[in-house]
C-alpha cells in the first residue's frame, strides 16, 4: 500500500515526505482565516493570510452598527475587564480573526470587484527552539496551523462568504463565523450568523522570507517572486452579527459569578447570566444587566408566530427554561434558542501571517480486504466520514473480530473496497502513541510517520512480540510501521507498545531493554473478516505445514500454528521426552486456512516436550502430512 504525507504552505506543494514536525494538537483555537489569493508565480499561488492582532467588543452602537444588544447589556465597570481578558487571548493565539479571497488579483488591496472569503480556526505554530519570540500582536508573517475539521478534502475553508475591495476598503458578508474560545467568557464557543465586516486597507510590503528555517516568515524554498507586493495590515475593521441564544445557551458560567451570592452555579450558561443579570463584588466588579434576544438567526426555523421572543429564568436555578413570542404565546424552548440570537459589534486590526495547511496523508486502498488505521486526528472518526468508499464495515480484533462504526487512532482495522481507489485524510500529526495489546494476536494501527520496527518500545519493556505482518493480498512481513496501514503482531504478555516518530535507531543502542524483542515465528495472524468461503479463497496455503510454536521458550502458554491446503482430518497432539502424550490439542475436521491453537501448560511440569500434527486430506486420503516440533517449558 502506498501513502503520500503532504505539507503545503500557501498553496504551494513545499514537500512530500515521510513525517511531520507538527505534533498532536489537542485544543482548537480561533483565527478567523483571511487567506488572499493571487494569480501563480511560477511555482504556485500565493495565499495572503491576515490574522487579528487587536479584537475590541464595543459597548456602543453606530450607522454600521444600529443593533448591539450584548455590547449594550453589559456595564460600564465590567467593560475594562472583559476587553482585558479578550486582550489577554489575542495575545497569547487563543482568537484571531481573518479572511480567504479566493480569487484576488491584485494583493495590495487597491480594487477588486468581488471575491469569496473563508474562515477557519487555527493555532500559532511554535516549534521548539525558535530564536523568534511570539507576542501575538504584531507578527509579521507568523505561521499559522488551521483546523482541520474546518477545511474540506483540499484543504479549503468550509466557510465561505462574498466580498469585494474597492478604492482599498474590504466589504464582506454576510455569512457565519465561530468565535473558540468565546471571547465573552473565554470558555466555549460563540457561534455567530448574519456576519459582516469593513475594513480599510493598510500599506504593503513585500512577503518575508525565513532566515533559519523558523516562523517568522515563509520557507525560502517557497520561491516566493521578489517583486510580489501585498498589503501588509488592516485598519479600521468592523464586525458585526448575531449571536444565536443557542451557542449562549452551551457556553458555561465563568467561576466568578457562581463563586459569590449571584445563586449561579456551574450547571448555568451564559444564556441564564444575561436573561437573568448579574452583579459581582469580587476584586474586580462585572456588572451584566438583563437583555432579551433582538435578532433572528436566518438560517434556523421560526419559532410559533416569530420574534421578537422573551425568555424567562426560573428563579431558583436561574436557568432559561421559558420563552413566548411576539404574541406572548409559549413556544418550543429547542426551536427558540436556535432561532432567536443577539446582536453583537467588534472592531479590530490585523497583520499578515502565513496559513499552515494541516498534514494531510493519502492511501491508496486496494480492491477487497485492506488492513488499515488512521494516521491522523481527524475532524470525524466515524468509519463512514473517514473512508467513504468501503463496502463493509470496519473490523477489529479483540479475541475475534468486532465491527466498529468509530474508529480511533492506535487501532488496526479491515475495511472492504469494491475497487482501487485512493483516499486522502487531513487532521493533526500524531507523533507518539502507546497502543495497549494483550497476550496473542492483535492488530494495531500507526501513527503520522514511518517508523522501524526495531524502534518500537514497549512497556514494560522487553516484551517479546512476533514478526509486525501487514497485508497485501496476503499476509507479508514488514520492517516499518507506515502511516495509514494496520498491521498484526503476536505478543507473549499484557502490555502496550510504544511508537514514537523521533526516536532513531542509533540513540536506542543504549536503551536496548526498552525495545521489544521480535521473535520469528512461521505462525500467521487470522485470515480477514467476512464470508468463510471467501476468505478462504483469498488465504489458503500452498501446502501442509506445521510453525514454531511462539513463544518458545514459554511459561505458561504457547500458540501453535500450522497450515491446511485443504479441508483436513486433523490430529495436534503434546508429547513429552519419553513419547507418552501428555495432552490432545485437537482432533477433528477443520476446513482449509491458517489455524493456530494455544496450549496452556500451567499443570504441566517444567521440560522439554514435542507437539505433532497429523493431516489427512478429506477428498484425498491418501495425501497424510506429518510434522514433529519441539518446545521448552520453563518455570
Amino acid at each position: 500500500m502506498n501513502y503520500v504525507f503532504n505539507i503545503s504552505f500557501l498553496g504551494y506543494r513545499l514537500v512530500s515526505c515521510s513525517s511531520g514536525k507538527v505534533g498532536h494538537t489537542t485544543r482548537s483555537f480561533l483565527l478567523l482565516l483571511m487567506v488572499l489569493v493571487a494569480a501563480g508565480t511560477g511555482h504556485g499561488q500565493f495565499l495572503q493570510v491576515h490574522r487579528i492582532n487587536a479584537l475590541n467588543l464595543q459597548f456602543t452602537t453606530d450607522s454600521f452598527a444600529p443593533s448591539n444588544a450584548i455590547g449594550t447589556s453589559i456595564g460600564s465597570a465590567a467593560r475594562s475587564s472583559i476587553q482585558g481578558l479578550i486582550s489577554t487571548e489575542i495575545s497569547t493565539g487563543s482568537i484571531s480573526l481573518l479572511f480567504e479571497m479566493p480569487g484576488l488579483t491584485d494583493l495590495t488591496g487597491t480594487n477588486q470587484a468581488s471575491m469569496q472569503i473563508g474562515v477557519v480556526n487555527a493555532v500559532p505554530v511554535i516549534q521548539a527552539g525558535n530564536p523568534a519570540t511570539y507576542s501575538g500582536t504584531s507578527d509579521l508573517d507568523w505561521w499559522y496551523k488551521p483546523n482541520a475539521g474546518e477545511l474540506d478534502g483540499n484543504g479549503v475553508p468550509k466557510n465561505q462568504v462574498s466580498g469585494s475591495i474597492t478604492s482599498s476598503v474590504l466589504q464582506a458578508g454576510p455569512g457565519p463565523v465561530t468565535m473558540v474560545p468565546n471571547p465573552i467568557s473565554q470558555t466555549g464557543q460563540l457561534a455567530m450568523s448574519g456576519v459582516d465586516f469593513t475594513a480599510n486597507i493598510g500599506s504593503s510590503s513585500h512577503p518575508l522570507i525565513s532566515s533559519n528555517g523558523y516562523p517568522p516568515g515563509h520557507l525560502p524554498s517557497e520561491n516566493i517572486d521578489t517583486a510580489l507586493v501585498s498589503f501588509a495590515s488592516m485598519g479600521g475593521g468592523e464586525i458585526k452579527g448575531n449571536v444565536s441564544a443557542a451557542s449562549l445557551a452551551s457556553t458555561p458560567v465563568p467561576s466568578i459569578l457562581f463563586s459569590t451570592d449571584q445563586g449561579y452555579t456551574a450547571s448555568n450558561s451564559m444564556l441564564d447570566v444575561f436573561v437573568g443579570g448579574a452583579t459581582t463584588l469580587s476584586g474586580l466588579v462585572r456588572i451584566i444587566s438583563a437583555v432579551q434576544p433582538d435578532q433572528s438567526d436566518p438560517g434556523m426555523p421560526v419559532a410559533g408566530a416569530g420574534p421578537p421572543y422573551t425568555f424567562f429564568a426560573d428563579p431558583t436555578t436561574k436557568a432559561v427554561d421559558v420563552c413566548v413570542d411576539k404574541n406572548n404565546d409559549t413556544v418550543d424552548l429547542t426551536t427558540a434558542l436556535n432561532s432567536a440570537a443577539y446582536s453583537v459589534y467588534f472592531t479590530f486590526t490585523t497583520d499578515r501571517v502565513i496559513a499552515v495547511p494541516p498534514p494531510s496523508i493519502t492511501l491508496s486502498l486496494s480492491s477487497q480486504w485492506n488492513l488499515l488505521s488512521v494516521p491522523l486526528v481527524v475532524g470525524n472518526f466515524a468509519t463512514h466520514s473517514v473512508f467513504p468508499a468501503a463496502v463493509s464495515g470496519a473490523f477489529a480484533y479483540e479475541g475475534g473480530y468486532v465491527q466498529k462504526d468509530t474508529l480511533s487512532y492506535g487501532i488496526g482495522y479491515w475495511l472492504r473496497f469494491p475497487a482501487p481507489a485512493s483516499d486522502k485524510l487531513i487532521g493533526d500529526s500524531i507523533t507518539t502513541d502507546n497502543i495497549p495489546v494483550s497476550a496473542g494476536w492483535n492488530l494495531i494501527g500507526s501513527i503520522s510517520a514511518p517508523i522501524a520496527v526495531t524502534t518500537i518500545q514497549s512497556n514494560p519493556p522487553g516484551l517479546i512480540t512476533s514478526n509486525f505482518f501487514g497485508y497485501s493480498g496476503g499476509y507479508v512481513i514488514s520492517d516499518s510501521i507506515r502511516p495509514g496501514e494496520g498491521y498484526w503482531v503476536k505478543v507473549t504478555g499484557t502490555g502496550s507498545l510504544i511508537l514514537n516518530a523521533y526516536t532513531q535507531a542509533s540513540a536506542m543502542k543504549s536503551a536496548a531493554t526498552g525495545r521489544i524483542r521480535i521473535i520469528p515465528t512461521s505462525d500467521l495472524p487470522p485470515p480477514p473478516p467476512g464470508d468463510v468461503t471467501s476468505d478462504a479463497k483469498l488465504q489458503t496455503p500452498h501446502t501442509y505445514a506445521l510453525g514454531e510454536n511462539f513463544p518458545n521458550p514459554f511459561n505458561p502458554s504457547t500458540t501453535i500454528g500450522y497450515e491446511l491446503p485443504e479441508e483436513s482430518r486433523v490430529t495436534l497432539t503434546v508429547t513429552n521426552i519419553l513419547g507418552q502424550v501428555v495432552q490432545i490439542l485437537h482432533d477433528g475436521i477443520e476446513p482449509a486456512g491458517y489455524r493456530h491453537v494455544e496450549w496452556n501448560a500451567s499443570h504441566i511440569a517444567s521440560g522439554l516436550y514435542f507437539y505433532r500434527l497429523e493431516a489427512v486430506s478429506v477428498t484425498d486420503p491418501g495425501r497424510i502430512f506429518v510434522g514433529v516440533k519441539k518446545m521448552l517449558l520453563l518455570k
